[in-house]
């Protein structure tokens, strides 16, 4: 009697699995369904900064959706990017777009606290979420963004990846990627920063609202930002000691570019309108 008892338990067992794995699949295509074609996947589009300049080469207006400006992983400092996969994601050249560890961290994070507290994104993930998805704080919205990460893993370099993610991040003060952040907090290009104004770039990336350098309130904040992105550096043996000491003894200002332009708004309307009249607005806009 208690071996048909046995197995007949085995047997619900076995159903209730096989259920559970059917529902399981079939959520999971369906999901799928959701996400990016390939053809998206291949062909991300950004939008850029359009610039209007004088005769002599000075800058008039600039005409943006979003204040980006696209620059080639070439021209990005190695020591930015270094700092970047430092603080975000040090195991970015190891996964294949998510990183397991990380994963089960936060879930035994979240349990602890009865909710959707902490996030265990890679820079592919982060990727995935600001061009394809919503910041949104959800289960759904998390598998989405797994999914959507290992696509990307299969359509692009590592390399590539890492150029994608530094120009479409949003780094505070309504700009996006590491040129047009360069040229608001530091007035010079991505190419031209020191080792500091990486650092300090590669913290904003966390909370860019509340690190941003150029408000005198949080120039504590991002100190303290600063120097645990170099202290993750020094982990990764990526520089040494005397450099790290330097860096984090160095007194952030609150400073940044301020444009004025001696052209008037009559000008700059006629020059817009033009442009969109002949091109269009996806081109004046999106560039």
């Amino acid at each position: 009697m208690k071996g048909k008892r046995f197995i007949v338990f085995l047997i619900a067992i076995f159903f209730v699995v096989s259920l559970g794995a059917v529902a399981g699949s079939w959520f999971l295509f369906r999901l799928y369904q959701t996400l990016p074609s390939l053809g998206q996947m291949q062909n991300i589009e950004q939008s850029l900064v359009s610039k209007v300049f004088a005769k002599d080469g000075s800058l008039i207006h600039e005409f943006s959706v979003e204040r980006r400006f696209w620059v080639s992983i070439d021209k990005i400092p190695v020591n930015l990017q270094n700092a970047v996969i430092s603080i975000e994601d040090r195991m970015f050249f190891k996964h294949w777009g998510i990183n397991i560890h990380r994963i089960f961290g936060a879930v035994l994070v979240n349990i602890v606290r009865h909710g959707y507290a902490q996030g265990a994104s890679t820079l592919t993930q982060q990727l995935a979420r600001n061009v394809y998805l919503t910041a949104e704080s959800s289960l759904i919205r998390k598998i989405r963004e797994i999914l959507t990460a290992v696509q990307l893993e299969s359509c692009y370099t590592k390399r590539e990846i890492l150029e994608l993610y530094l120009n479409q991040v949003y780094l505070g003060a309504g700009v996006y990627g590491v040129e047009a952040a360069s040229e608001y907090y530091f007035n010079k290009h991505v190419s031209e920063l020191d080792f500091n104004e990486c650092t300090i770039l590669a913290g904003l990336i966390q909370l860019p609202e509340r690190y941003r350098p150029d408000k005198a309130a949080n120039i504590k904040r991002m100190t303290s930002r600063r120097n645990k992105v170099i202290q993750a550096m020094l982990d990764m043996k990526l520089i040494d000691k005397e450099t790290a000491r330097q860096t984090a003894a160095i007194v952030i200002e609150a400073k940044h570019k301020v444009k004025k332009s001696g052209v008037g708004a009559y000008f700059t309307e006629m020059v817009r309108k033009y442009i969109a009249d002949r091109y269009g607005d996806e081109l004046l806009y999106h560039g």
